[in-house]
């Protein structure tokens, strides 16, 4: 099961990468603090994003040159067996283009407010958890006084490794689709795939590193991004 699933992950980011038109690199950095409490079958959780980009008329390997997206969010996730269903609610952002042309740095700043429910599923195995979460996204987006409505669905495949009770190894692959309400010309919104190792301190802190890969259409339909970002989050829990 793991064996195919590696594959799978390594062909589709083969697939993404090897797409040449019009497509503009990046290199980012995600940074996430967040403090989580544990209630009995409950799990509530406050994060704040902090994530940055290179400026490409720079470097192209410099991720925090330019401001990407400011984030906070709060989770409050109910586990039942293998199920775990998660309401995202409030989710404030606050976004800047990614910027890969001149062009590019003329788009405003947008402001938005989501909306998420996510249903996951886990099977897990003696040294290993497979799971497959589904979700939906509804989000108010304004720019340049200019409001908007649109939705996403997210579905995403993982498999996490544990290599000791406070070390484990995770690798995600999550297509999103954009759908109604007014749906982009885009239905294809972007792939992400992620290989993160997550390391617990003292039993509190939960460190997580690695990296994620995006491939992004825009709307234009012929331009896309490909976003590799560092990932560095602490997780405390009280």
């Amino acid at each position: 099961m793991q064996n195919k699933y590696y594959k799978i992950l390594f062909l589709c980011l083969g697939i993404s990468s090897g797409i040449g038109a019009q497509t503009y690199k990046h290199t980012t950095l995600w940074s996430r603090l967040a403090f989580q409490k544990e209630i009995k079958s409950w799990e509530f959780k406050l994060e704040f994003d902090y994530r940055q980009q290179n400026d490409f008329t720079k470097s192209l390997n410099n991720p925090i040159q330019k401001p990407l997206m400011r984030w906070v969010r709060t989770y409050t996730t109910y586990n039942s067996g293998r199920f775990s269903h998660t309401l995202i609610l409030p989710n404030y952002i606050k976004s800047y283009r990614l910027v890969g042309t001149k062009s590019d740095l003329n788009i405003p700043n947008s402001y938005e407010w989501r909306y998420s429910f996510f249903e996951e599923y886990g099977l897990p195995y003696k040294k290993s958890t497979t799971s497959l979460r589904a979700g939906y996204e509804y989000r108010s987006i304004s720019s340049d006084n200019i409001s908007r409505r649109a939705a996403r669905l997210r579905i995403r495949l993982s498999e996490t490794i544990d290599f000791t009770e406070k070390s484990s190894l995770n690798m995600t692959f999550e297509p999103i689709y954009n759908i109604s309400p007014n749906k982009p010309p885009n239905s294809f919104s972007q792939n992400q795939l992620a290989l993160r190792y997550t390391h617990v301190f003292a039993g509190k802190i939960n460190f997580t590193t690695g990296i994620n890969h995006a491939f992004i259409k825009r709307n234009t339909l012929v331009e896309y991004d490909m976003a590799n970002a560092i990932l560095c989050n602490f997780v405390i829990d009280i």
